[in-house]
């Protein structure tokens, strides 16, 4: 029979404090994935006998800290876990994962922190200086910036003044980011249609070829160009709004070396043979046969 994960020791919780002797080697060669740490459920409520207990925790924390890690650790987040809407509690743990390098573990703490209590300010302020450690400045200018609408500081102040450069040149630098991206995309975009309009020219061409070598009639396409200058000579109205309203033929028709290729065509659609090949003189005169059908 199968291991019942949940008894499985590499997949248990960390113990309760009550099952460990805290302060000893054992507790201290614990391997704490400090980004799991527990939050405490936000809707549990608590009384001022649980706070007075969760404060007794902590202070048992920060004397055991920083020589006996673990201990203080796992202390704390029996505090949070009494009084998890405590941003007292969560920003006392997210201290302690700052100070050892531990700082997106510190943020999640600090979050639920600002988020639980929106209006504690060394919450808010520690975030701040998380933040910036990593370089996030927007986030870290926030950070202050509210901080500083619950509680000005002058140490503070100078934080924003040195960020707001950093800032600004975050932006630049994802401005241009977005720049580069957008611009790539615009042509591995601009590509594809190049290949499309490429293969469309060469089918056409291949068709035309096939026609000629077979001595039978051109592709459907050419077979009203016997039409077309008949058609002209009465254009409708109807026929040349078609033409003045589509962009690829009205460019195409204002472009001489396109006319001088379409007269020629006109005048030997076996011409177009060769024109064909050309994917923009292809694309504007399918589209001119297509205003005339």
């Amino acid at each position: 029979m199968a291991e019942d994960p949940s008894s499985c020791s590499s997949c248990s919780e960390l113990p309760d404090l009550e099952e460990m002797d805290l302060g000893t080697n054992e507790t201290e060669q614990l391997l704490i994935d400090y980004r799991a740490l527990s939050l405490g459920d936000p809707l549990k409520s608590y009384d001022d006998d649980a706070f007075e207990e969760a404060m007794q925790l902590r202070a048992r924390a920060l004397n055991a800290y920083p020589e006996k890690l673990n201990t203080a650790i796992l202390l704390l987040t029996d505090a949070i876990n009494l009084c998890p809407c405590s941003a007292l509690m969560l920003m006392s743990r997210a201290q302690v994962l700052f100070d050892i390098g531990e700082l997106a573990a510190a943020i999640r703490d600090l979050k639920a922190a600002t988020e639980r209590s929106p209006t504690h300010v060394g919450s808010f302020r520690l975030l701040g200086k998380a933040y910036t450690y990593l370089c996030h400045y927007g986030e870290a200018l926030a950070a202050y910036q509210k901080a500083q609408s619950l509680d000005y500081s002058e140490d503070v102040a100078e934080l924003i003044k040195g960020l707001n450069p950093k800032v600004e040149a975050e932006k630049r630098e994802e401005a241009e980011a977005k720049r580069l991206f957008e611009e790539q995309q615009n042509k591995a975009s601009a590509k594809a249609q190049e290949k499309k309009e490429q293969s469309f020219a060469d089918r056409v061409y291949a068709e035309v070829e096939t026609a000629k070598s077979k001595g039978g009639p051109l592709p459907e396409a050419f077979r009203v160009l016997d039409n077309l200058k008949s058609e002209a000579q009465s254009l409708s109205a109807s026929t040349a709004q078609k033409l003045l309203s589509n962009n690829t033929t009205a460019q195409a028709m204002e472009d001489p070396e396109f006319t001088r290729k379409l007269d020629e065509v006109a005048k030997d659609p076996a011409a177009a043979a060769v024109h064909m090949r050309d994917p923009k003189f292809a694309k504007a005169f399918m589209e001119i046969i297509n205003c005339f059908k």
